[in-house]
């Protein structure tokens, strides 16, 4: 038996049972911060749907919390569950359904995002694998999912994805004519969809001390489940 910091330097055979009880070592712990915390990390965050100024984004490149917590709700991931989020973005919403215990497959076609990626990640102490590629290339080589996310990628990634049956798949769009293309996808898929539009509104500060309303969110989610 060694110890959780051997296991990773020791070379095991093909036979080998390793049982490693503990916390593997992470990048920062030497540095005097403890293991699985980056810099940055927001320590604990109750509940779905951590704020977007936790997260490192681009402007505007993100699911905001409002939407993303009925995203991930009707993703519902579970512990043991594969999750494919495609066209992660940020990572937001698989690092949510990351948090609850689910294996992660983060596809991003931009680098940069792809760092971001890795960066919210380890904010969170989870490690979803990032897949430097663009949907729907990169998907035939990756394990078959239970659950799939498609925050970019249009019908074809869609259709990629159903292909695959996973038990359920979750796509977001901003445009209205998206929604029927992708309906058309999953049912094609012997799929039963069906379909929400989430819109959200933040108070925003006007002359007087007072506030008003202002649309922070507009978001058209379609989903379909196996029949």
């Amino acid at each position: 038996m060694v110890s959780a910091e051997h296991a990773i330097e020791h070379e095991w055979s093909d036979v080998d049972v390793v049982i490693v009880i503990g916390p593997a070592p992470r990048p920062g712990a030497a540095a005097g911060r403890p293991a699985g915390e980056r810099p940055g990390f927001p320590g604990s965050v109750r509940g779905w749907a951590a704020p977007e100024d936790v997260y490192a984004h681009r402007a505007g490149a993100i699911t905001r919390a409002e939407a993303r917590a009925p995203v991930v709700a009707r993703l519902g991931p579970r512990l043991g569950d594969l999750v494919r989020d495609i066209g992660a973005g940020s990572g937001s919403v698989g690092i949510e359904c990351a948090r609850h215990g689910a294996a992660v497959v983060a596809v991003e076609q931009d680098a940069f995002g792809c760092d971001l990626i890795t960066e919210n990640a380890g904010r969170f102490g989870v490690e979803p694998q990032v897949v430097h590629g663009k949907a729907p290339d990169v998907l035939s080589r990756l394990p078959l999912p239970d659950v799939v996310f498609v925050g970019a990628g249009g019908p074809s990634t869609v259709a990629a994805c159903a292909a695959r049956r996973p038990e359920r798949i979750e796509a977001a769009m901003s445009e209205v004519d998206r929604v029927a293309e992708a309906r058309a996808v999953l049912a094609r898929s012997d799929c039963t969809v069906e379909d929400c539009l989430l819109r959200a509104s933040r108070p925003a500060p006007v002359a007087g001390g007072t506030q008003r309303w202002e649309p922070a969110h507009l978001v058209f989610v379609s989903w379909g489940d196996r029949a």
